[in-house]
């Protein structure tokens, strides 16, 4: 998998034994669902509002909002801006994980 320029994709065995189509990524790594590509950058938990930032090797990223008191998650994304985002975070926009990815 080493020779792959850019992202490519397999199919595999879900756990319900139907093929499913998998991303890789130039460096052999498997991606299964649109936040696998990312690593933690930022964490905000001094409140019951808590806040997760999250950046790929491109620059790409989505912050995480945690609401302990209603039980949710919900997410804000871009390509760039990371660093103003993550300063407004509480003043931020949104949406549930199917409206953000």
């Amino acid at each position: 998998m080493s020779n792959l320029g850019t992202n490519a994709y397999v199919y595999g065995i879900d756990s319900d034994l139907h093929e499913q189509p998998m991303q890789v990524t130039s460096k052999g790594m498997v991606l299964t669902n649109d936040t696998d590509a990312y690593a933690v950058s930022d964490i905000d938990t001094a409140a019951n509002q808590k806040y997760y930032g999250f950046l790929n090797s491109k620059g790409n990223w989505y912050i995480m909002n945690e609401n302990t008191t209603a039980g949710s998650f919900r997410y804000a994304l871009g390509a760039t801006g990371y660093t103003a985002n993550w300063a407004g975070r509480s003043t931020g926009t949104y949406s549930h994980y199917d409206g953000a990815f």
